[in-house]
């Protein structure tokens, strides 16, 4: 969880990075609103945004060592699945 709240902090300009445990299992291991709260502070469109912090974080090789794969969901929600 540290690994990709840092590696989301890379991205962002938010100190306070919340990832929780969604409710239901097919939403993956962790998920973040951060696009949500950024793309609201900027003017943005908040899939638009998270779309573009996936992507970033895809590329990040760290990353992808803890983390099987993220994913944009709804209006911009981030969910992640943490590899075995």
């Amino acid at each position: 969880m540290k690994r990709i709240r840092n590696a989301i902090q890379e991205l962002v300009e938010l100190e306070n990075i919340h990832l929780e445990t969604p409710e239901i299992a097919e939403h993956g291991d962790y998920a973040t609103n951060v696009a949500m709260v950024m793309a609201k502070e900027d003017g943005k469109n908040p899939r638009e945004l998270a779309e573009e912090i996936v992507q970033k974080l895809q590329e990040d090789n760290e990353l992808s060592r803890v983390v099987a794969k993220i994913e944009v969901a709804g209006p911009g929600f981030i969910n992640f699945w943490l590899s075995e």
